[in-house]
């Protein structure tokens, strides 16, 4: 099992996307996290840029579905990273 954190910019429709991996069953449950504010160093500047994270469960052998999946509706210039679940999932009730 694996937690998926998409990052989308402001004008992108974080509830649409989860929708869409939630009926095409790429996913089992997630989370949204809006106005997740992220800081950069760049040469010298700090810039500031707010996103809507989407925080996702589903299974490992399903990642690269849910990329393609997120590209086709989105396009390429997203952020999307897995985090391998360490802890027992049996409690979890997957389709």
């Amino acid at each position: 099992m694996i937690n998926v954190t998409i990052y989308l910019k402001k004008e992108q429709n974080p509830k649409e996307l989860i929708q869409l991996l939630l009926k095409d069953k790429l996913i089992a449950s997630a989370s949204i996290d809006k106005n997740n504010i992220s800081y950069n160093l760049m040469e010298d500047i700090l810039s500031e840029e707010a996103y809507d994270v989407i925080t996702a469960l589903s299974k490992a052998s399903l990642f690269n579905a849910i990329v393609a999946a997120v590209e086709k509706k989105l396009g390429k210039k997203l952020i999307l990273t897995p985090l391998q679940l360490l802890v027992p999932t049996d409690f979890l009730i997957i389709p």
